[in-house]
């Protein structure tokens, strides 16, 4: 039987260092993630299976909110984007230019720019909250002419069809909203791409 502890070590880690202000280094988040991975994987249990916390609204803000105390100090208010989530250039992979047909050479607003890992954990929380989807590579903005960007961004494509750019989705989590607000504007936002009135349709 799996510990418990292991199991849910992350949850503990971030909600209780919540309630005093003290909020842990990414660092130390992947460490609670990768430790409770591995007891997971230890029970026979795929770590991005349902259940796991980090594959929840919750669990994500609290990794955005980690990632950006981790990158820039104390958390302000400003909602500056953590390189773990968006391409800014500050982190693993390079921020997106784009090349115009004269050839002059600008930077794509990283807010739609998410990161392979920041597509990765918004394609579990969207599925987590019974959207089925996938993460797909496409243009951070459609591109028209003979405009070219430096590389791909991840989509999160609806399985009815409707692709919706992962950075702006993220852009949900950094604000410091409240869980249940962001999985409100979450849950909006995929049911207006799916053409959804208010019907009983919506999740």
């Amino acid at each position: 039987m799996i510990s418990d502890k292991l199991l849910k070590c992350v949850v503990l880690l971030l909600r209780e260092r919540r309630l005093t202000g003290q909020f842990p280094t990414y660092q130390e988040y992947v460490a609670a993630r990768e430790a409770s991975d591995a007891a997971l994987r230890d029970a026979g249990i795929n770590p991005d299976s349902k259940g796991v916390d980090m594959a929840t609204v919750e669990g994500l803000c609290d990794e955005m909110k980690a990632a950006r105390i981790e990158e820039f100090g104390d958390d302000d208010g400003s909602q500056r984007l953590p390189s773990v989530f968006f391409r800014t250039g500050l982190g693993a992979e390079a921020a997106i230019t784009v090349t115009a047909p004269d050839g002059r050479i600008s930077h794509r607003n990283p807010e739609y720019c998410a990161t392979e890992v920041g597509g990765a954990r918004l394609g579990n929380v969207v599925n987590e909250l019974g959207f089925t989807c996938e993460v797909v590579p496409g243009p951070a903005v459609e591109l028209l002419g003979n405009w070219k960007e430096s590389d791909t961004v991840p989509w999160i494509k609806l399985a009815q069809g409707p692709k919706l750019n992962a950075g702006q989705l993220l852009m949900f989590f950094n604000h410091n909203y409240p869980a249940a607000q962001v999985e409100k504007k979450l849950k909006q936002e995929i049911n207006d791409a799916l053409g959804h009135d208010s019907g009983t349709d919506r999740v």
